[in-house]
């Protein structure tokens, strides 16, 4: 899962930003060495250390509330709060999507400043270049051959005189220009 920042993680979870920065201050939430936040491992982390009274919001677990009366009647049901649409999706479920993404777009994008990603043309073009190279050096061990080895009878110096280019085109391709 993508790292996220603390707002992000807080929110997902459903409590503030400063209560998550409480949290793991006190060493209940631990940040990943950059500073963001692997939700499922805050989640597990504070499921472990986290007192279920005080921060039952955040398990899940609060006690049902009691039914409130507005002029001594029943209150009416709120309508509710997260509904799917169409597809099948909640706003919740479709924000924590839209939040997944972006930071998937940022990591992506901090790879690619950092020149950890190429353009898949970049690498196309540089492959193309070491094969073409690669079949011209190869190509040519034979036009430099042929006389020598016309000439030659011995078995021994054959084996010597194609050994020597081919040392040289297979050195030259261990360094591609990439």
């Amino acid at each position: 899962m993508p790292l996220l920042s603390l707002r992000a993680t807080a929110k997902l979870l459903g409590i503030s930003h400063q209560r998550l920065g409480q949290l793991r201050d006190a060493g209940k939430a631990t940040p990943e060495p950059d500073g963001r936040f692997d939700l499922e491992k805050v989640r597990a982390e504070l499921k472990r250390t986290i007192d279920p009274m005080s921060d039952s919001k955040i398990l899940g677990t609060a006690p049902p509330k009691p039914e409130g009366r507005v002029n001594g009647k029943a209150k009416p049901e709120a309508p509710p709060k997260y509904t799917e649409s169409r597809i099948g999706m909640t706003q919740v479920d479709a924000r924590t999507k839209l939040t997944l993404v972006r930071a998937e777009r940022e990591a992506f994008n901090l790879r690619k400043d950092r020149d950890e990603v190429l353009p898949v043309s970049d690498v196309r073009d540089a492959w193309a270049s070491v094969i073409s190279s690669a079949r011209s050096i190869l190509l040519s061990v034979g036009a430099e051959l042929a006389e020598k080895l016309a000439a030659e009878t011995d078995v021994i110096r054959c084996q010597e005189l194609i050994d020597g280019p081919i040392r040289r085109a297979l050195d030259q391709l261990s360094r591609p220009p990439i």
